[in-house]
Parts: structure tokens; C-alpha cells; sequence
């Protein structure tokens, strides 16, 4: 039988433009990394040279993959976001129960400040608009509250708003931490308790989820 070999694409792109594709690729998380260092030493009022002369590239080049300012702080703020998201579903993977998948990370997420040190200055030096970029990435804790919204674990009304609610609340638990010498980090169990409670987990549970001990916190950065 004779066997027809499929013709290539015109579509595939050549060894060049490939090796083009992922410089360009690398440049942009380089610009990232360095933007995230710039927002966590300067904050927001750092301007494009600064981060370009951080980044040792030129300002032009910034704005080939970044249009403004304010897309490239919000990209900076959502790949430390997405960074922190792979760290924690690689460290509570093992979890089989959905309700302690969902609250470990509310209980991590105060803690930026042992386990990702240039998020958490990222968050001081930033304060005001923090609870705005938060609000923005944190798809992850609403789709996971969804989820257990219609598997009945959850079964509050109005969850919508108790989300969006308890996501600003994180965003001043977190700023606690890092902001106040004097902060507590045994609250944020405390303070993570009562927000569960607005999501209608009984306070036994909440109690019980909270108190659960927390896997090895070294630090990522």
C-alpha cells in the first residue's frame, strides 16, 4: 500500500522564527522580573525608564510588548499572581478534600511575606491599588468557590457578593502583615476563620480548616 506523506504546512513557522519567538518570549519575563523588582523598591510612581534602566533595555523595547505604563504594572502584579497560583497548587496537590484545596490558599496568600518576599514589598510599596489588582486576579478563588457552590459544600445566597467581598478583605489582611511590625501572623488564621464563616461554613469547621498545620513555607525568593 502506498503511503502518502502529509505535505507541510506553509503555516510552520522556520527554525528562525521560532528562535525569534521564544527571545521574544524570554525578553518579556525578563521585563516582568524586573518590573516586579522596580514596583517593589519604587512602586507604582516608578516610571518606564526606571524599569528599562533595571531592566538594561531600552525603553522602545518596553513598549513592544507592553502598550502603557499601566499594562505593564498590571501584567508585573498578574505574573507574580499566576507565579504564587503554580507554587500553591504544587504544595497542596497531595489535598483530596475540595474545601481545604479552597481555604489553604486563603490562609498562604497572607504569607506572601515568608514565602515570596518581592510580592509581599510588591504589595507594601503599592498599598492603594492593591485591593483593585487583587480584585482582577483573583479568578481562582471565585471559580474554586463556584465550584463548591454547586457541589452544595457551599450554599450561601449572593455568593457573587461575598467573594468580591472577601477578596478585599485579603487584600487588607495581606497588607497587615506586611505593613504592620507588629502583625501577627497566628491572626491571619483568626481573620481567615471569620471570613469563612461569611461564606456559611459552620465555625466548627472553619475553626478545624484553619487550625490544619500549613505546609513547608520556605521562602521562593
Amino acid at each position: 500500500m502506498k503511503v502518502v506523506m502529509p505535505k507541510s504546512s506553509k503555516a510552520s513557522k522556520s527554525p528562525n522564527e521560532g528562535r525569534k519567538s521564544a527571545y521574544f518570549a524570554r525578553n518579556k519575563l525578563a521585563i516582568l522580573k524586573s518590573t516586579q523588582e522596580v514596583l517593589a523598591s519604587i512602586g507604582h510612581l516608578a516610571t518606564v525608564d526606571q524599569v528599562a534602566e533595571h531592566a538594561e533595555v531600552s525603553v522602545s523595547t518596553i513598549y513592544k510588548h507592553f502598550k502603557t505604563k499601566e499594562v505593564l504594572f498590571q501584567a508585573a502584579f498578574t505574573s507574580a499572581f499566576e507565579s504564587w497560583e503554580k507554587w500553591v497548587f504544587e504544595t497542596i496537590q497531595h489535598q483530596e478534600d475540595p474545601l481545604v484545596r479552597f481555604v489553604l490558599p486563603l490562609r498562604l496568600f497572607p504569607r506572601l511575606k515568608r514565602t515570596h518576599s518581592i510580592y509581599a514589598a510588591m504589595a507594601a510599596k503599592n498599598s492603594a491599588e492593591l485591593p483593585l489588582y487583587i480584585t482582577k486576579m483573583s479568578k481562582s478563588f471565585q471559580v474554586n468557590a463556584i465550584e463548591l457552590a454547586k457541589n452544595k459544600i457551599l450554599t450561601v445566597t449572593d455568593l457573587d457578593i461575598r467573594l468580591r467581598f472577601m477578596v478585599t478583605c485579603l487584600a487588607e489582611i495581606l497588607l497587615t502583615q506586611v505593613l504592620n511590625p507588629k502583625a501577627k501572623e497566628s491572626d491571619v488564621d483568626k481573620e481567615i476563620e471569620i471570613l469563612l464563616n461569611l461564606l456559611g461554613i459552620n465555625p466548627a469547621t472553619a475553626s478545624k480548616l484553619c487550625s490544619m498545620k500549613l505546609p513547608d513555607l520556605a521562602a521562593q525568593n
